[in-house]
């Protein structure tokens, strides 16, 4: 696996997703991983997960403020603040991760079949524990105008 050639492609797919799709300015940071995210451990974020195999297996992360999300959702679904509810910021953030991870695999080889799995939402100390087990890791901080995400690749 090349980890730079699949961080790039995890980049580009993450602005093609949500600047293209949520109209979301975004720029990269230098953060390297987890430890630096703010207020991972707290109720405000949420993590959702997508397992993968193919060339390579592993599973994809991403951490959204929950504020970020509901934002996302007004804005995705057209529907009015008072009308949001959690099913529909949860099924935001799984359609999120789910449209990132299949546009990275294609932007990164467009030959290479991967099999992408349910996307779910986890918490935090699920996290850890499913953390222990990687051998490579890709950590990507997103900041946006209003908030800080992050997407995270674990790689076995």
């Amino acid at each position: 696996m090349e980890k730079e050639a699949l961080t790039k492609a995890m980049k580009s797919s993450i602005s093609e997703v949500l600047e293209k799709m949520f109209y979301l300015p975004l720029d990269f940071s230098e953060s390297k991983n987890e430890k630096e995210f703010p207020n991972l451990k707290t109720d405000k974020t949420i993590i959702s997960r997508i397992k993968f195999s193919g060339p390579f297996s592993g599973y994809l992360l991403l951490y959204i403020p929950r504020e970020l999300a509901e934002s996302l959702t007004i804005s995705f679904m057209g529907i009015d603040e008072d009308n949001i509810s959690q099913d529909y910021v949860t099924s935001t953030v799984k359609e999120i991760i789910n449209m990132i991870t299949g546009n990275a695999f294609r932007n990164f080889d467009d030959q290479a079949v991967f099999d992408l799995g349910i996307p779910e939402l986890i918490n935090f100390d699920d996290m850890i524990r499913e953390n222990s087990k990687s051998e490579e890791e890709i950590f990507i901080s997103i900041n946006t105008m209003e908030s800080r995400m992050a997407l995270q690749a674990i790689i076995y």
